[in-house]
């Protein structure tokens, strides 16, 4: 077993050519980490503003708004990317 796992690093996990694949894996392995902890805890705050409406000012809503739609489209992204890559 022990020979199957250095010939399966000597012929694979070793080539040069293939490790900026590693390191995209990683990072979309820690982007999509980041995201799963930053994204529910961001919403659960959106769904406490808006649901007192009257006390929402729109000059820090905004911008919270905005960034949390970009942390979903970059989520939306990322899962694109690994169904891409994993076809």
């Amino acid at each position: 077993m022990n020979l199957l796992f250095k010939k399966f690093l000597k012929e694979y996990a070793l080539k040069k050519k293939m490790i900026p694949f590693y390191v995209g894996i990683i990072f979309i392995i820690i982007i999509s980490t980041v995201i799963s902890v930053i994204r529910p805890k961001w919403q659960g705050q959106l769904v406490d503003i808006l649901s007192k409406p009257s006390s929402i000012k729109i000059n820090s809503f905004m911008p919270f708004l905005w960034a949390f739609l970009a942390v979903l489209l970059l989520n939306y992204l990322i899962t694109y990317i690994q169904n891409y890559l994993s076809v």
